[in-house]
């Protein structure tokens, strides 16, 4: 049975949706322009982000990994669009649980910053993006808890309802670093989620 090569898995996700972010704006996607305009792109603006979904979490070490189990997952964000090309995630939360053979239930706590580059002008109803972040996540299995650096890359899109909502599906691998207990062994957290989105913004 061929191993699942999940490096490679990663890198073909995010160069099809940079693609699509560097792309954009195409002319059959120019006639989405919302004509009357929601404001002024220049202006930069607060929202917050609220996004449930589902998601595969295998453990690796040692250049072994295990299957994965699947699971449900829950994010929230605040932030503020810079520009109609940068948002900043100024402080967002994961979370991911799933049911595991031996030690009942696994889970994951991320707490991380982000930054999202794409096209979120206000006069445009189609927002592809891509991005990355940083932060620190808390691993529980059989009861016991671990926090490690921890970092995310994603990419998706979002279609603006009105000038306050936008909804949109996205993609993102999340992973933590642990210390092993022995050398050499560190343990890493892999998580790659599929989320829908809602946005709101001021």
């Amino acid at each position: 049975m061929e191993r699942f090569d999940e490096g490679e898995y990663v890198k073909r996700i995010m160069i099809l949706i940079g693609l699509l972010v560097l792309a954009h704006p195409a002319p059959v996607l120019a006639e989405s322009s919302i004509r009357s305009g929601f404001g002024r792109d220049d202006d930069s603006s607060g929202y917050l982000r609220l996004g449930f979904g589902s998601g595969r979490t295998n453990l690796s070490t040692l250049g072994q990994s295990t299957d994965g189990y699947w699971g449900f997952g829950l994010e929230a964000a605040a932030g503020v669009t810079f520009s109609e090309r940068v948002r900043w995630d100024v402080v967002g939360l994961a979370y991911d649980s799933a049911d595991v053979p031996v030690g009942g239930t696994m889970s994951r706590l991320d707490l991380q910053t982000s930054v999202w580059i794409g096209d979120f002008s206000s006069k445009r109803r189609f927002h592809p993006f891509l991005g990355a972040g940083l932060g620190s996540a808390r691993f529980s299995l059989a009861g016991a808890d671990e926090w490690g650096f921890a970092w995310n890359a994603g990419a998706g899109f979002e279609f603006q309802l009105t000038s306050a909502l936008a909804i949109g599906p996205r993609y993102t691998f999340r992973q933590v670093l642990l210390d092993g207990t022995t050398p050499n062994s560190d343990l890493a957290v892999n998580t790659h989620k599929f989320t829908f989105s809602i946005v709101w913004s001021n």
